[in-house]
C-alpha cells in the first residue's frame, strides 16, 4: 500500500509528474482517494518563480489543479501571458502574473511585496 501525506509542496511535485486528476492511491485503511483531495490547496496562494515554461509551469499547474490561486514570475511578459493561460485552464482559480528579474538586487523584496498584495486584495 501507498501512503502519502500533504507536506510543503509535494502537491506541485505531485502536479508536475503528470498525476494530480489521472491516478489514485490507496491510503492506509485502502480506501482510493484522489490526490486533489490529498492535497487540496483551496484557499491558498502559490508564488512560483521560473513559471513561464518547463518545472516551473508545471509546478504552477499542479497547484491550480489542487486549487491554490497563482501568481507566475519570470523576466518576459509574453510567456507570462501565455503560460498563465495553460496553467489556469479548465479551473476556477484566480492568476496573475509579475515580471522579475531575480539576479537584480531587490527584485526578490519587490516580487515578494507585490504577490502578497495582490493575494491580500484579489
Amino acid at each position: 500500500m501507498l501512503s502519502l501525506r500533504c507536506r510543503g509542496l509535494a502537491c506541485a511535485a505531485a502536479g508536475a509528474a503528470g498525476l494530480l486528476g489521472y491516478h489514485r492511491l490507496a491510503t492506509n485503511d485502502s480506501q482510493p482517494a484522489s490526490i486533489p483531495t490529498l492535497f487540496s490547496l483551496h484557499g491558498r496562494t502559490a508564488l512560483v518563480t521560473g513559471g513561464s515554461q518547463g518545472l516551473g509551469k508545471a509546478i504552477a499547474r499542479g497547484c491550480a489543479l489542487a486549487g491554490a490561486d497563482v501568481i507566475l514570475s519570470s523576466r518576459r511578459e509574453a510567456e507570462l501571458q501565455a503560460a498563465l493561460a495553460d496553467v489556469t485552464v479548465g479551473t476556477t482559480v484566480r492568476g496573475t502574473y509579475i515580471i522579475a528579474d531575480l539576479s537584480k538586487p531587490g527584485e526578490a523584496e519587490r516580487l515578494g511585496q507585490t504577490a502578497i498584495r495582490w493575494a491580500r486584495n484579489s
